[in-house]
């Protein structure tokens, strides 16, 4: 199923503990919208202050600002349970 990044700024799609894509360009990652955040519990993006962002380890709360969009989805965190 869709799993959050380390960063909970997008999601990618997880099979049996591997990654098999979804998103745009090699890495597989679906970015979220601008201070957006993937809420693993609803399984969507949603607004940042609505999600535990305890379940995001690389979460820089610093970066989301409500004035601000974020450009930077960091496509090279993300987590499906198995390293390589």
């Amino acid at each position: 199923g869709y799993t959050a990044t380390l960063d909970c700024r997008g999601y990618v799609y997880c099979n049996d503990g591997y990654l098999m894509g979804g998103g745009s360009g090699a890495t597989g990652v679906i970015a979220c919208w601008p201070n957006q955040l993937y809420d693993q519990k609803t399984g969507v993006c949603t607004y940042w202050q609505s999600v535990d962002t305890s379940e995001c380890p690389k979460f820089d709360g610093s970066m989301m600002m409500p004035e601000a969009t974020d450009s930077n989805a960091n496509e090279e965190r993300f987590f499906c349970g198995v390293s390589a």
